[in-house]
């Protein structure tokens, strides 16, 4: 094999040709534009332009202002086309003397000649070609397939500290005394599938890669396989159960996936995949459908979290001050942070500071220490600014440390060091964050006021607006850069509809959003709701709330036109 010389452009248009008329590309247009793109610029000259952010504007219709470090379809993309290149030269293609590839690590075409081989013409003389839908599909879902083992590679390592097995002592029974609430252990069963066996592998890729969101959320133990009823006793009953089944509606392919629980069966949630039967953006598509199950099931306000809120709240009513465990600490912070109050918020804060003080081995508390202090420092609580946020990236390092997977620690780090002014050390563990847990909402919010920060309100506010969407029920202070974005806009009707939305979930901050935009639009309406609302958060002084959102979306001038809103109601 050696590569072809710049004489031979004839022989590679001609084995671009032979891919394109073999049919494997024909059920994915945006995978057929991208080889055609690379070829054409290498042939023509060009090649030394050819970038991912070349190839997601010209060849994959993406906006001019497509940012590839924050968007993967290009590096998804050329995955997906090298399969199809090796399956096409595997198969039709087996014969054919010069071939294109697409290397690891470049999206540079290379292009190789053969040595023909004696039995080559007997081999495609004698194969039958196969369908091109049949054979689009089965690609479609081998390439799936191939991203789900790879995630699978990683679920034994990090489902190794999260097993959901209660500690044995030494002789091995289980620590039974112990009364206080641990973490809920969710199974995910395998998935039922039909007659097609590529679709069973299919189903096992959706599975897998299930396991492994799920497996990112701190607050739920993850196991990727059915325990029996006739279990030892030192394993832990399950407290969830995960089921999926394929279903043809005879119009299409469809996976349904619901949520049980363990002891009575009853179904929590169910929800359909629609498997596409066009390949154009197939792993993109799916691939986003199944990380949007895992906030759902254990996300902040997900099915896991309103069940452990429950629980908690039946046993301080039943057990008085009991003492707090790692896992209820954690639970209420999260309650917290849907369901805001002064007390919810004092409490969380005493035993976080207590389990931290004594030593916690826990990741996640510590992450969430970290952000207490962060948020500390957002209120220009009493003490030194730098002092705080030196605390609360010490918290945060610590549970990087415990856990080096835990995608919240890494995002909670990357807030303190942006408000530290260490941009570059901030985008770096949003970047980790993001890889370790795409389907975290929340991560979406903190990383779009990084880039609000940095004056990139349109990119800021499409991340927090992608959080909105993965959420199940998003909280009220996720609203909030968006509010803030209509506002800066003079969109103020919008602003202050969607200020309307977060009092009515019952957070206070949206007082302050609601009042100025009411100001702003001075259009008679009346504002004594407003303003008496602003007044029970905040008393008569508006300069704190003000502080606040500066030191969150550092524009000057935006926190001027909110304080000239404001200071036109408190001089009347």
């Amino acid at each position: 094999m050696e590569r072809i010389g710049e004489n031979d452009v004839l022989d590679a248009r001609d084995a671009l040709g032979r891919i394109l008329a073999a049919g494997l590309l024909s059920t994915s247009p945006k995978l057929e534009a991208f080889l055609r793109y690379v070829v054409v610029e290498e042939l023509e000259g060009r090649g030394d332009g050819i970038s991912a952010y070349s190839i997601a504007v010209h060849a994959l219709d993406r906006p001019a202002s497509f940012d590839p470090q924050s968007d993967p379809v290009v590096r998804v993309f050329a995955g997906r086309l090298r399969t199809v290149l090796a399956d096409y030269y595997d198969g039709p293609g087996k014969a054919d003397l010069v071939r294109i590839g697409i290397p690891k690590g470049s999206y540079r075409p290379e292009f190789t000649r053969q040595q023909p081989s004696p039995s080559a013409a007997l081999v495609e003389e004698n194969s039958a070609p196969e369908a091109p839908h049949s054979r689009a599909r089965r690609l479609a879902v081998s390439s799936f397939i191939a991203v789900m083992l790879i995630a699978a590679g990683a679920i034994a390592y990090l489902l190794s500290p999260l097993s959901g097995e209660r500690l044995l002592s030494s002789n091995g029974s289980a620590d039974t005394a112990n009364a206080e609430i641990t973490f809920p252990i969710v199974e995910v069963l395998p998935f039922l599938g039909g007659p097609d066996p590529y679709m069973g592998r299919l189903l096992e890729g959706i599975r897998q890669q299930l396991v492994l969101d799920l497996s990112q959320f701190r607050s739920v133990r993850v196991r990727n396989m059915l325990v029996a009823e006739d279990r030892s006793p030192a394993i832990k009953k399950s407290d969830f159960r995960v089921t999926g089944r394929f279903m043809n509606s005879g119009a299409a392919d469809v996976v349904e996936i619901a949520v049980l629980e363990t002891d009575g069966g009853s179904i929590l949630w169910k929800e359909i995949l629609a498997v596409p039967r066009n390949d154009a953006e197939y792993q993109e598509l799916l691939l986003t459908a199944v990380r949007a199950i895992a906030p759902r099931v254990a996300g902040i306000s997900g099915i896991v979290q309103s069940d452990a809120v429950m629980r908690l709240e039946r046993r301080r009513t039943e057990l008085g001050n009991a003492k707090t465990s790692d896992y209820e600490c954690i639970v209420q912070f999260y309650d917290v942070v849907q369901r805001y109050s002064a007390e919810r918020e004092k409490r969380t804060r005493q035993c976080l500071a207590e389990l931290t003080t004594n030593g916690s081995r826990d990741s996640m508390v510590w992450a969430l220490w970290a952000l207490t202090r962060y948020i500390d420092w957002v209120r220009h609580d009493q003490g030194d600014p730098l002092e705080i946020l030196s605390a609360s990236l010490i918290a945060g390092l610590r549970a990087v440390e415990l856990d080096p997977a835990n995608a919240s620690a890494h995002e909670y780090v990357a807030m303190t060091y942006a408000a530290m002014g260490e941009m570059d050390a901030a985008r770096e563990s949003f970047e980790r964050a993001l890889t370790l847990n795409p389907s975290k909402p929340d991560f979406y919010f903190h990383y779009g006021t990084y880039f609000i920060k940095l004056g990139e309100w349109e990119r800021g506010v499409e991340l927090v607006q992608q959080g909105l969407a993965l959420s199940p029920a998003p909280p009220g202070w996720m609203y909030i850069p968006v509010v803030v974005d209509a506002f800066r806009r003079d969109d103020f009707e919008e602003s202050l509809r969607l200020a309307d939305k977060i009092i009515a979930m019952g957070d206070d901050r949206g007082y302050l959003q609601a009042l100025a935009a009411a100001i702003a639009l001075n259009d008679g309406r009346d504002k004594t709701p407003y303003i008496a609302g602003f007044r029970q958060a905040y008393g008569e002084a508006f300069e704190q709330p003000l502080a606040e959102m500066a030191r969150i979306f550092r524009d000057e001038e935006l926190v001027l036109k909110y304080q000239r809103a404001l200071a036109s109601v408190f001089a009347l």
